[in-house]
Formats: C-alpha cells, sequence, structure tokens
C-alpha cells in the first residue's frame, strides 16, 4: 500500500509502513508517544495497524473522543479507537503526539 499518487508526501520513503509514516507525521511536529490518554495542551494521533502496516488513522478531538476520515465521506466521530478496530483497519495501535495548537509546515501547493 502506498499513498495516493497525487498526494504530498514529505522526504520519507512513500509507503504506508509503520516508520515511514510515523516519519511522515514528524515533518509536521509527531513523534511517537505511550498512550492514547487525553492531555491537557497535547494533541494525539492513533495509527491503526495490520502485520506494521498502517491502515488508518484516527485524530483526538479536545474532549477525548476521536475523529476518523472514512473513504471519500464526512469525518466520523467515535468515542473509542476501537469503535473502528478490526476489519479492514486493523487492530493495533501507536499513537503519535504533539504540543497542541503547534503550526503544522504547510505541504506545497
Amino acid at each position: 500500500m502506498s499513498p495516493e499518487p497525487d498526494a504530498f508526501w514529505p522526504d520519507c520513503p512513500p509507503n504506508m509502513k509503520l516508520d515511514s509514516v510515523v516519519c511522515a507525521f514528524a515533518t509536521v511536529g509527531f513523534s511517537p508517544c505511550l498512550t492514547s490518554e487525553l492531555e491537557d495542551g497535547i494533541e494525539k494521533v492513533a495509527l491503526y495497524l495490520t502485520n506494521g502496516i498502517v491502515e488508518h488513522a484516527a485524530r483526538q478531538e479536545t474532549d477525548g473522543t476521536w475523529s476518523s476520515k472514512v473513504g471519500l465521506e464526512e469525518d466520523v466521530a467515535h468515542n473509542t479507537l476501537d469503535a473502528l478496530a478490526g476489519g479492514r483497519y486493523g487492530t493495533e495501535f501507536k499513537f503519535l503526539c504533539r504540543p497542541r495548537g503547534q503550526a503544522p509546515n504547510a505541504p506545497p501547493t
């Protein structure tokens, strides 16, 4: 699995292996963290994996719920990460975090 052909991809290997996706998130200030627990002032992303391949990502909202993009449709809200776990999204999680409100680098247009 690779990123969409015409999508921006940073200076990281262009595939969906965990190390490559972590590298891509690092370019906008994220680093690995241990848990999904809500922390004041911290923005978190959960990566859903199957056999070391990132299948999906969810963003933690300020109230502790999660938001995901499902296909080309609208974002969906879910109270737990397990709400989308299994099937095509995988059941293993890795977490990334950065200070909330940190301005990400804008990809080129």
